[in-house]
């Protein structure tokens, strides 16, 4: 039986490719990281999208993570997230991509499955192809070995990885991934903002796609 682990925000890129998992895998495992000033909204969002699903949720929380936004201590200025650099998270991806390792190590599931898309890397070097093949020679070095000759390594596939945003949500309306489900925005609120620069992608992209842009 083929296993894959998901990384799955509850966001519209990390849905389309856990729906890419669904269908090619007999069983799946979604893994949605909890942190400090995550929006409720997107973790209500990967809990509905699972549920309608044969795919286990698994939410481990790292308690310790803040944006830089908030600082170490927690706090946040209250003022509106505009652009992506006042969103980072300071070693994000290795932190939810060691998180990943974690639970396929356990479960001996060879494989990762995570969203990123093409381009994404020019922007957030820890999205690009360089750094995932580090990341399993990484893990690797990591493992134990007494997994040997079950699961003897582990790979980052990135099955978006061809397509650029646009392509994403067409994909994701081919595979029947619930998008108006999914959310976006980088702030706690009721209701996306329509002003940070994730709501503002998420409009293009769905507004020229033709998929329907809110829960």
């Amino acid at each position: 039986m083929s296993a894959a682990v998901a990384l799955f925000s509850g966001g519209k890129d990390s849905a389309v490719s856990f729906y890419w998992a669904l269908k090619n895998y007999d069983q799946v495992v979604a893994v949605s990281i909890d942190y400090p000033g995550r929006p409720k909204q997107e973790k209500s969002a990967a809990q509905a999208i699972v549920a309608q699903t044969s795919a286990t949720l698994l939410s481990p929380s790292l308690p310790f993570m803040f944006s830089s936004e908030q600082g170490y201590t927690g706090e946040t200025s209250g003022s509106v997230i505009s652009s992506k650099e006042s969103a980072y998270i300071p070693m994000r991806n290795l932190l939810f991509y060691g998180t990943a390792a974690y639970y396929a190590e356990i479960f001996q599931i060879p494989d990762i499955i995570v969203g990123n898309y093409r381009g994404e890397g020019v922007t957030y070097p820890d999205a690009s192809q360089d750094f995932l093949r580090k990341m399993e020679d990484l893990y690797a070095l990591s493992m134990s070995r007494k997994y040997a000759g079950t699961c003897d390594h582990l790979r980052l596939l990135t099955p978006l990885l061809a397509y650029d945003e646009y392509e994403v949500a067409l994909l994701g309306k081919d595979l029947g991934v619930p998008l108006h489900l999914t959310w976006s925005c980088w702030r706690d609120l009721d209701a996306p903002c329509m002003q940070c620069y994730s709501c503002k992608e998420r409009e293009r992209v769905f507004s020229q796609t033709g998929v329907i842009t809110h829960p």
